[in-house]
């Protein structure tokens, strides 16, 4: 009887520890999941081809797009994708130029789909509705892992603007920050630097930033043809 009860403890402490695990899954599937308006929408040609695919068995597919938030584009790439047995996967692909994974799925109801990386661990759950065939869903997955950003300038001083939120000057120090693409200004004085950056584990720090003043110099020799 004391054995029974020892192992019904263990037993329920590990159900309450995958469950936390779970909870604090660092990639997490939005709530938005839907079908998609305007039929096939911005899905290449490099993908469809001129026939709607098929799932493992063969038979016709429906489309899940994963539109990927929180993430450098060459972490997304990294992303594999897992279901339940009865998802019946066929081709997987991501398009880099849409961040965004499309996944050939087989219909029905009762199946459930999960993403893994190789730094984020394994995502949320998601639970699907019955899928039909050829017929496309939209949903979105978020990375919620944050890093600190971290901008430079020469001279220092500089406003610093994150997607259009002023952080203060530079050297500045920005934490909190998702991963992937973000829009960073910078201003001194009457001049303007901005750009696109692509947030990563091992990229966080941005200091192309030179505001210093140029100036032509005039050297002279006498006499002239002097090595400089």
């Amino acid at each position: 009887m004391k054995t029974i009860r020892i192992f019904s403890l263990l037993f329920i402490f590990t159900i309450q520890i995958a469950l936390f695990a779970q909870d604090k899954a660092q990639m997490q599937f939005g709530n938005d999941f839907h079908i998609a308006s305007g039929g096939l929408g911005n899905l290449t040609e490099m993908f469809l081809g001129n026939q709607w695919k098929y799932d493992a068995n063969g038979d016709l597919a429906a489309l899940v797009r994963i539109k990927v938030t929180g993430m450098s584009t060459s972490e997304m790439a990294k992303l594999e994708i897992k279901g339940s047995a009865n998802a019946g996967f066929g081709r997987k692909q991501f398009l880099e130029k849409d961040q965004q994974w499309i996944i050939a799925m087989s219909t029905g109801k009762g199946m459930f789909i999960e993403m893994t990386h190789p730094i984020y661990g394994t995502s949320s759950r998601l639970s699907l509705p019955e899928l039909k065939a050829s017929k496309i869903y939209d949903v979105t997955l978020i990375n919620n892992h944050t890093v600190t950003i971290v901008v430079h300038s020469l001279p220092k001083g500089a406003d610093v603007y994150l997607d259009n939120n002023h952080c203060g000057k530079t050297p500045c120090n920005i934490p909190g920050q998702r991963l992937g693409k973000h829009h960073l200004k910078l201003l001194f004085g009457n001049q303007v630097k901005e750009q696109i950056i692509d947030v990563e584990e091992k990229h966080t720090l941005f200091d192309d930033f030179d505001f210093r003043k140029r100036q032509k110099l005039n050297i002279v020799s006498n006499p002239t043809g002097a090595a400089i």
